[in-house]
């Protein structure tokens, strides 16, 4: 099946590495956050854990659904529904900055973000074209490694400028109305909320080219998928539950391949942001 075409779109190209240096930056600022957020609301590292997991746990729940509606409806709407989800999720924060709150904003970042990975790299092949997809995906990466090391920096910024009551900084005037003076650092989801309103607009009135998904990258639907997979079943002859059936079968590889994903999941990515806690 031939997916690109001979027009290239730097344009596009342009926007999603855009897209990525947004996406790293509400990503990899959670974990500069998390001391702050452990003083502000009085956390203990058990609740604290709860915050990244909510995050995480978002890009599981929806990559799946978000592939299959991007058969659906495209890239371009999924995109600006994405930066409505964030948005909605960083609002919801600064209105309502509680703990309970902070979780669900961040599962809704994090949904987001997941929507946003599903699309930018089918739409990357397509407007950077195929002959280009490694470079640019390599170069995506770097953009996004850029961002991760800038987070922090303007985390630190906003927080020690609202800090220092002194000042006459222009930051200090526009968020010391808005921001909690116990919590400085809700002033970076305002900046999120503001990031995600001017992406969507961007988003609406960019024209994007026409994407032709590769049969890896088709989620499918649903009701196909569970008729394959009953057709599947069917067909398969049955094995007896034996120690060598299991052997034959892999169940150990599975079960330990599953174990160790959640393993992961679950400890791993907390405990980054735990050691930053502590």
């Amino acid at each position: 099946m031939t997916t690109t075409t001979n027009k290239r779109n730097y344009y596009i190209v342009f926007l999603i590495m855009l897209i990525f240096f947004v996406i790293s930056f509400l990503t990899n600022v959670i974990g500069a956050l998390i001391p702050d957020i452990k003083t502000g609301f009085g956390l203990s590292l058990t609740e604290v854990a709860i915050l990244p997991f909510a995050f995480f746990i978002a890009y599981g729940v929806m990559s799946i659904p978000a592939g299959m509606l991007n058969e659906k409806y495209k890239e371009k709407k999924i995109m600006v529904a994405a930066f409505v989800v964030s948005f909605a999720g960083a609002l919801l924060l600064v209105l309502f900055p509680n703990y309970s709150s902070y979780i669900v904003s961040l599962f809704l970042i994090g949904c987001g973000m997941a929507m946003l990975q599903v699309v930018i790299n089918p739409l990357l092949r397509t407007s950077g074209g195929e002959e280009n997809y490694a470079f640019n995906s390599v170069f995506a990466q770097l953009i996004f490694g850029a961002a991760s090391f800038i987070s922090p920096l303007v985390y630190s910024y906003l927080v020690l400028n609202l800090a220092n009551t002194g000042a006459e900084d222009p930051v200090q005037k526009i968020f010391s109305s808005i921001v909690p003076k116990s919590l400085p650092w809700i002033s970076l989801y305002w900046l999120f909320a503001l990031v995600s309103l001017i992406m969507i607009v961007v988003i609406i009135v960019s024209k994007f080219p026409k994407v032709l998904l590769t049969k890896d990258e088709k989620a499918g639907a649903l009701s196909g998928r569970c008729e394959r997979s009953s057709v599947h079943h069917a067909k398969r002859k049955p094995r007896p539950v034996t120690q060598a059936g299991f052997k034959r079968i892999g169940w150990g590889d599975y079960f330990a391949s599953a174990m160790h994903f959640l393993t992961k999941l679950v400890f791993a990515a907390p405990a980054s942001f735990l050691s930053a806690a502590a």
